[in-house]
């Protein structure tokens, strides 16, 4: 919601976390726990959760690299915006949204809450379900319960605070079946409005960053359009009262699981809205350190430098011009947008460039790099690579004593091949082989490259570029006048470490 002054925060595995705040639709166990793993029964519900699988915060925290644990997360099944919850009982409180601020202001101590985490509130939805006539006070009351919560989060130190709007709750199969399908779109609609209207104001002034992320406008869609999700049921749930309304029935196919949260599917496409925003409201620039173990590191809208060490790690940038690096371990590095920098490491990688003008350096191992969309540069490094340049006009790096790269789709009237230090056309060798061009040094013949599906007479000196080469850089400079193409050549004749040293955070 907010652009955030980009002064560039180190994020640690310490720092990679969700605090979650919320009812049902977040709880991972806890009231499964105060109740003795009593509520919610399981089987047929999974592991506490109101679901048949990992429910909408686990899968958001999955594909954002972020931990969400039952020490990080405070939400509580039966929640309400205030102090009460729709399993109170005279002997036994469980407590509401302001509680769990409550007890997580008990476990920050002195320093705060953390603002390199994120921070989570879904809430809501029990205070329509159980009130559908509600007045305007009582929703009024629930709106300043949640801007009371997320305004004692920032006070303490929280920066990056995801505020859920909800999903449509007319479309429940509780509300289908009691006739309040009108009735609850217009209060979750109301509901929603007034709550962007209360928690816009506290940015002004501050370096908070209020991420709303609105889950009506899905919910309608999967509702009118279900098909398209890999739904057949959107208006029954799979369960009627603790067994399958149909044991033949496929859940997956449902969007519900009981009347009023959804199965583990469609918690899935929840969470996928709720990352595709949290990824284009958080603009500040990022550093993000892994681990020896297998990491998964998520850049946002800003410009990130992502850092995997050691492991089998996924490394995606997203927005901005972002710097990938693999490390240690067979890596998965995808810069996504804009114009993006990655080096895989040592191990076997796959780079792909995906939109922009990329840089892409596979170093030691076999790797694999795709270009994608934009003008790339493409160095396989030590090990025999696949290169592989998208659309665009790319240029591919036959750097010697390197191993042999098969070039799948060069195209001689658009791409270029690089000669880098003292390499010149006149020291190749440029010959045949079945379909393929083979480009091995003449003296040594040592094998370069494979270009597949290319006839060596249509490749001469105008399909390079090189320092030392009759073509120089001059044009393409002029061309470039800077830009990430150069950077990469640099790169190439004097040390990638040189280039990465302009882009450290």
């Amino acid at each position: 919601m907010k652009r955030m002054q980009n002064e560039r925060v180190r994020v640690t595995s310490r720092d990679a976390r969700i605090y979650a705040f919320g009812d049902s639709l977040s709880d991972i166990g806890n009231i499964f726990t105060v109740t003795g793993n009593q509520s919610p029964p399981s089987p047929p519900y999974f592991s506490g959760r109101f679901s048949n699988g990992p429910v909408a915060i686990e899968t958001l925290a999955d594909r954002l690299g972020l931990a969400v644990t039952p020490e990080t997360n405070f939400a509580i099944g039966g929640a309400k915006t205030g102090r009460e919850n729709v399993g109170d009982t005279p002997a036994f409180r469980f407590g509401g949204l302001l509680d769990q601020i409550d007890r997580f202001v008990s476990t920050t101590g002195p320093r705060g809450a953390n603002p390199k985490a994120l921070y989570f509130v879904w809430i809501g939805g029990n205070d329509l379900l159980n009130q559908p006539n509600a007045t305007s006070a009582a929703i009024s009351q629930a709106v300043e319960d949640v801007r009371s919560a997320v305004t004692t989060l920032a006070n303490l130190g929280a920066k990056n605070i995801v505020v859920v709007q909800n999903s449509n709750l007319g479309r429940t199969p509780f509300s289908l079946q009691t006739g309040l399908l009108n009735t609850l779109t217009n209060l979750t609609r109301d509901f929603n409005n007034r709550l962007q209207s209360a928690l816009t104001p506290l940015e002004r002034n501050s370096d908070l960053n209020i991420i709303l992320s609105n889950l009506f406008p899905i919910s309608e869609e999967v509702a009118q359009n279900p098909s398209q999700f890999g739904f057949l049921n959107v208006a029954n749930s799979y369960l009627q009262g603790l067994l399958p309304a149909d044991p033949l029935a496929d859940p997956n196919q449902f969007f519900f699981w009981d009347q009023v949260h959804p199965t583990t599917r469609g918690h899935n496409v929840f969470a996928g809205t709720l990352r595709e925003d949290i990824i284009s409201e958080i603009t500040g620039d990022i550093t993000r350190i892994g681990t020896r173990r297998d990491d998964v590191l998520v850049g946002y809208a800003g410009n990130d430098r992502l850092v995997g060490q050691a492991g089998r790690d996924a490394l995606e940038g997203n927005r901005g011009g972002d710097t990938l690096l693999g490390g240690r371990g067979d890596d998965r590095l995808q810069g996504l947008q804009n114009d993006d920098l990655l080096a895989g490491g040592f191990g076997n990688d796959l780079l792909r460039g995906g939109a922009g003008s990329d840089q892409l350096f596979g170093q030691s191992g076999q790797d694999t790099l795709i270009g994608g969309n934009g003008i790339d540069f493409l160095s396989g490094g030590p090990g025999d690579d696949l290169l592989i340049g998208g659309g665009g006009c790319d240029l591919f790096s036959l750097r010697p004593r390197s191993g042999t790269d098969t070039i799948q789709d060069f195209d001689a009237d658009g791409d270029l091949l690089f000669l880098p230090g003292r390499l010149t056309f006149d020291q190749l060798e440029i010959r045949q082989q079945g379909s393929n061009t083979i480009i091995s040094i003449a003296e040594t013949n040592q094998q370069l490259a494979i270009l597949k599906n290319v006839q060596s007479s249509s490749i001469d000196v105008s399909d390079f570029l090189g320092a030392r080469s009759n073509r120089t850089l001059l044009d393409l400079a002029d061309r470039e006048q800077g830009g990430p193409l150069l950077d990469a050549i640099q790169a190439e004749s004097l040390g990638l470490k040189n280039l990465l040293q302009t882009r450290r955070g």
